[in-house]
């Protein structure tokens, strides 16, 4: 072989390993970059994740408390509305009992006038709603 076939030989050979490094280099840089990415990418999702997990649980925390304050709001209400009616169905049980003993002092005895008075407020106990007697 001639000397300058030779030499240009030797350039492409070296033009082409240095290519094929460039090559070489650029794509594992390529990898490199997407396998970071790629990366970066999971760890965002594992966050995102993460945040819309606390945001759920801290709603349904917000949600569960809100439920137990109506609860408790709903039982003051209650109770207070049986203390109400409790408290109405003694007056009316009182002023029937005073009706009936006032009608009757002197008319009748007390034992009778007693009698009168249970049986009396036993019928309105069996007519009210519960139906119990």
């Amino acid at each position: 072989m001639s000397k300058k076939k030779m030499k240009k030989s030797m350039t492409t050979m070296m033009l082409f390993t240095v290519l094929t490094i460039m090559i070489s280099f650029t794509l594992l840089l390529g990898i490199t970059w997407i396998y970071d990415t790629t990366n970066i990418f999971r760890q965002d999702i594992k966050n995102l994740e993460v945040v819309q997990k606390n945001y759920i649980e801290a709603d349904l925390i917000t949600r569960v408390e809100s439920v137990i304050d109506y609860m408790r709001y709903r039982k003051i209400q209650a109770e207070n509305s049986l203390k109400q009616e409790l408290q109405d169905r003694t007056e009316e049980a009182y002023e029937i009992m005073s009706s009936i003993y006032e009608e009757n002092v002197g008319k009748k005895s007390k034992i009778d006038i007693t009698k009168m008075i249970v049986d009396t407020l036993k019928n309105i106990k069996c007519s009210s709603k519960s139906n119990r007697c």
